[in-house]
C-alpha cells in the first residue's frame, strides 16, 4: 500500500469540500447562478488524530466541514462530519437565515487548528 504525499491529501479534502457544497446546492434546489457567494470552513473534530509533514500543514482523520451558500433571499449553512480515512460523512446539520437575522458571527484563528466558527 502507498502512503499518499500530503499534495494528494490537499486534494482529496478540496474535492471532499466541493462535495459538501454541491450536495447543499442540491438539497436547496440551488444553481450556481443563484450563488452571490459561498465560503468553506473546515476545522478537526475533537478527538482527531492529527499529523503533518515537514513546514507542512496539520492534517486530521477526520473533520467538520461548514459551508455558506449567500443567496439574494440569505444563508444557506451546512455543517457536515467527515471521517477523512473512509470518505464517510455523518452528523448534518443544515441552518437557513435571513440577512437582516444575523445578529453577529465570530472567527477565530487559532494555533495549530485550534481555530473554529461560533454565532448565537
Amino acid at each position: 500500500m502507498t502512503i499518499p504525499n500530503d499534495a494528494e491529501v490537499a486534494r482529496w479534502l478540496d474535492f471532499d469540500k466541493l462535495y459538501v457544497r454541491r450536495q447543499q446546492m442540491r438539497a436547496h434546489r440551488l444553481r450556481a447562478s443563484d450563488l452571490v457567494g459561498a465560503v468553506t470552513l473546515v476545522e478537526p473534530l475533537d478527538g482527531s488524530s492529527r499529523a503533518r509533514v515537514l513546514h507542512g500543514p496539520a492534517r486530521y482523520s477526520s473533520y467538520n466541514i461548514n459551508t455558506f451558500l449567500f443567496t439574494a433571499g440569505g444563508v444557506r449553512q451546512s455543517r457536515v462530519a467527515l471521517d477523512f480515512a473512509s470518505g464517510v460523512f455523518s452528523a448534518e446539520s443544515r441552518m437557513f437565515f435571513h440577512y437582516n437575522s444575523v445578529t453577529w458571527v465570530c472567527l477565530m484563528d487559532g494555533a495549530e487548528g485550534t481555530g473554529g466558527f461560533q454565532s448565537p
